[in-house]
C-alpha cells in the first residue's frame, strides 16, 4: 500500500493549491519517491501507516523527482537543449546531475526533513552520507 495518494497529495499536501505533477502520473513519482526513502531504512522497519513527516516527504520529493525529469536531468535523460543550429543540425545539451549529485541531494533532503522528527523515525532512515 502507498503512503500517499491522489487526495492527500492535492488536499494536504498542497492545500488545494495548483499541484505541478498530472494527476495520471503522480503515482509513478511517489512510489518513486517511496521507494528512495526506503532505500535508507537501514533498519528495514515496515512502515504501513507513515507519519504524516513521511508522507510530506514522499510528496516533496516526489515534485522534485518530477521536476528534474522535467528539466531532464534524471535517470540518464541527456538534458535540454542549450543551443542549436539549423544549417549543421548540431545543438548542444546542458548536462544533467550525475547519480550521485541526485543520491547526495535525496540524503540531504531526508536529513532536513526528518532531523527533528521522532528519533525512532530518524534513526530508522540513516544513509551513506548522513
Amino acid at each position: 500500500m502507498a503512503w500517499v495518494d491522489l487526495s492527500f497529495y492535492k488536499d494536504v499536501y498542497r492545500h488545494g493549491q495548483p499541484a505541478p505533477i498530472p494527476d495520471d502520473l503522480f503515482v509513478f513519482y511517489a512510489e518513486q519517491a517511496e521507494g528512495e526513502i526506503q532505500a535508507r531504512n537501514i533498519h528495514a522497519v515496515e512502515i504501513t501507516d507513515p507519519p504524516l513527516v513521511l508522507k510530506r516527504l514522499v510528496c516533496e520529493l516526489a515534485e522534485w523527482l518530477y521536476s528534474e525529469n522535467q528539466r531532464g536531468t534524471v535517470d540518464g535523460i541527456a538534458g535540454k537543449i542549450t543551443s542549436e543550429s539549423n544549417d549543421g543540425y548540431s545543438y548542444h545539451l546542458e548536462s544533467g546531475k550525475t547519480d550521485e549529485e541526485t543520491q547526495d541531494y535525496i540524503d540531504s533532503l531526508i536529513k532536513r526533513r526528518l532531523i527533528n522528527s521522532p528519533p525512532l523515525i530518524f534513526n530508522s532512515f540513516v544513509s551513506r552520507s548522513l
